[in-house]
């Protein structure tokens, strides 16, 4: 089986999304933390809830400026490796072969007996 595949060597174009994942985990740290802290103080519930919140808005604007930074090594790093190691670009008429993990089987000839 013969399939053509082009490929192109591409440095990122954008930040990559870990930054909203960074910040979304130390907001529901925060949030989760000063939850527990307060129900295990005894504090009323409203008042563990508006502690919580606030503690929430606040390790996410924390966890913004740090998903900003991881981002940017990030992207720093993956410019650097494609600029050092590029894939080379193929043109339209090369083509790969695509090896199948097993082979076909051909059944064998048929043998004749005389008996």
């Amino acid at each position: 089986m013969k399939e053509k595949r082009t490929t192109q060597s591409k440095a990122p174009s954008a930040p990559t999304p870990i930054g909203g994942a960074v910040a979304s985990t130390f907001a529901l740290a925060g949030f989760t933390t000063a939850l527990i802290t307060g129900i295990i103080a005894g504090n009323s519930g409203t008042y563990v809830l508006a502690t919580a919140l606030c503690a929430m808005f606040a390790c996410y604007l924390l966890g913004s400026i740090t998903g900003l930074a991881v981002d940017h090594v990030v992207y720093e790093y993956t410019a650097e490796h494609v600029k050092k190691h590029p894939i080379p670009k193929l043109s339209t008429n090369d083509e790969i072969l695509v090896v199948d993990e097993a082979p076909e089987e051909v059944s064998p000839a048929p043998t004749s007996q005389n008996s």
